[in-house]
């Protein structure tokens, strides 16, 4: 396939910004996504996005589907690259693509945003990858919880340090990053804790959409303020974050595929190796395959476990999960006990 005929996955949720006209590496990939979610796309001369022929026209909302259709999903998107140097727009405000969610549960328009410099202990980061975890869509959603719009969405990403505001001297321009919606300040009593990371500071604050330093965004449009998401809002092609909630990480480590590890993979993998601590030889039991669970999946095989039970309402997630380690699989729905006693009888 040609750069003018590439292949990959798309979602109603986005609309998605142009490449650049000579580098057509920039589109839109995916991995781990439910049937249900699937539309397929043709990258296609002047850089628009059509549906492939094969397929219908997408809905201009979120397809309606069960909770085990919503399994947690990864959607790796790839922001165009510019040009211009980092340094040269050090200092000043940037008008970029980015992904805004006027109101709840309706489709991300892709607008050009105005991104203030990064004030004091902030970082500028321009973003090349960003996932879509089941959390934005949530939050997008906005059921249940106190609506905060418009607002860029977006935790899962991995960039590079464009300029950095006053007293930041962990990083500097160029440096690569993935962001991390719990930060740490390094200070507080929690992050001086072995048994804890919920830090006074940058603990995850979802009702909080402005930067912590001024109780401001640095997100505008024609001067109105587009709020965050999590200190992170990585739906842009540029962003803010505090430098407490961004992880330097080698320049060799393809973005594209580390990303994930700024929420999804460290979820599950810490859960399992920083908290469930099974021991070598020991039976562990795993409850939902998504991209968490597979990798909650691959802490347990990394801490020895003999035998690793995946549980989920979706069989066909069973062969995928046999690539991470699971020995065994339950389906809730093949059994009239509760899960629990079957796994107990196991």
């Amino acid at each position: 396939e040609t750069g003018q005929q590439r292949r990959s996955h798309g979602h109603p949720l986005f609309r998605l910004p142009s490449p650049r006209k000579n580098n057509p590496s920039s589109f839109l990939t995916c991995s781990m996504i439910p049937p249900a979610l699937r539309r397929q796309y043709i990258y296609r001369a002047r850089h628009s996005f059509v549906p492939h022929q094969n397929h219908k026209q997408p809905t201009n909302q979120l397809q309606s589907r069960s909770r085990n259709e919503r399994s947690r999903s990864i959607f790796l998107f790839e922001f165009p690259e510019r040009s211009s140097g980092l340094m040269a727009t050090a200092g000043k405000v940037i008008k970029c693509k980015a992904a805004v969610a006027w109101e709840a549960g309706k489709p991300l328009s892709i607008e050009e945003v105005e991104v203030a410099p990064p004030q004091a202990m902030e970082v500028r980061v321009k973003i090349l990858y960003t996932a879509l975890c089941h959390t934005d869509v949530y939050f997008w959603e906005a059921k249940g919880q106190t609506p905060v719009f418009p607002r860029i969405l977006g935790h899962e990403a991995g960039g590079i340090v464009e300029s950095v505001g006053e007293g930041v001297t962990e990083l500097v321009p160029g440096d690569h990053v993935l962001p991390v919606f719990t930060g740490e300040c390094k200070d507080c009593a929690h992050c001086k804790s072995e048994e804890s990371n919920l830090c006074d500071l940058l603990r995850i604050n979802v009702d909080r959409g402005v930067m912590i330093g001024d109780g401001q965004s640095r997100f505008t449009i024609s001067g109105k303020p587009i709020f965050h998401f999590v200190g992170t809002s990585t739906f842009s092609e540029y962003t803010v974050i505090h430098v407490g909630c961004l992880a330097k990480i080698n320049p060799s480590a393809p973005l594209d595929k580390v990303c994930v590890l700024s929420c999804g993979i460290s979820t599950g993998l810490g859960a399992t190796l920083n908290v469930a601590k099974p021991k070598k030889g020991s039976t562990v039991a795993i409850f939902g395959l998504g991209a968490v669970g597979l990798a909650a999946m691959e802490g347990a095989k990394m801490a020895g476990a003999s035998r690793i039970i995946g549980v989920d309402l979706n069989p066909a997630k069973y062969e995928q999960a046999k690539k991470f380690g699971c020995t065994d699989f339950v389906n809730p729905m093949d059994h009239t006990k509760p899960v629990q006693e079957v796994l107990v009888e196991m």
